[in-house]
This record gives C-alpha cells, structure tokens and sequence, in this order.
C-alpha cells in the first residue's frame, strides 16, 4: 500500500480504479497497518455504517474486514461483527446452502 493512495481529506483509501473506494482497500489498509491510530478508528467507523457508500465486499474476503475491525478494537466491534455474520449467513443457510457461496445473490 502506497501513502501516496491515503486520501486524508477524505479519510479512506482509494483503490484508483475509477475514484472507487472499497471495503476491501480500506479494511486491508487497517490490517496492515498503512493506517493507525484515530485515522484507523475513524476509517473502522466508516466501514461498519451500512450506508459508508464503498464498494462492497465479498463473502470471500469479508475476513479481512473483520481481521480490521478486531485491529482497531476487538470490544468495540464484537457485537457488529457477530450481528453482521448472522445477518450475511442466516438467509444462505436458510436457503439451503451446503457451503459458502462467494456472495449474498445464490443467482450470481
């Protein structure tokens, strides 16, 4: 990750892919520690608000967003983490699923 890619003014990081911000960028910036500190806590806010307006992450590396999460404050984000789990994988089991499908559309 390269501190020239740390947006401060907006206090995410950019993928540069088309000005897009993701989920993953930004929780695998936490984890490996290109952002600390306030900047780590104010970016884990972001990530945990529904409505954070990044591209979204996969259910294959949904992982690495709660590895960044647990960084910042494993008591903090404990009850969104286990509150997000539920939420994700309770419909792909009540679907039917046998195994983890790579996202929340069992369609696609």
């Amino acid at each position: 990750m390269n501190r020239n890619q740390y947006a401060s003014l907006k206090s995410m990081i950019n993928s540069n892919v088309d000005d897009r911000v993701s989920e993953l960028t930004n929780s695998l910036a936490i984890f490996c520690g290109a952002v600390e500190g306030e900047e780590a806590s104010a970016l884990a806010e972001r990530l945990t608000d529904y409505n954070n307006s990044f591209t979204g992450i996969s259910l294959s590396m949904i992982g690495f967003k709660y590895n960044a999460l647990i960084k910042v404050g494993k008591d903090r984000y404990n009850d969104y983490i286990l509150n997000d789990i539920r939420k994700i994988y309770k419909p792909l089991l009540d679907n039917g699923a046998t195994s983890f499908w790579k996202t929340e559309d069992p369609d696609s």
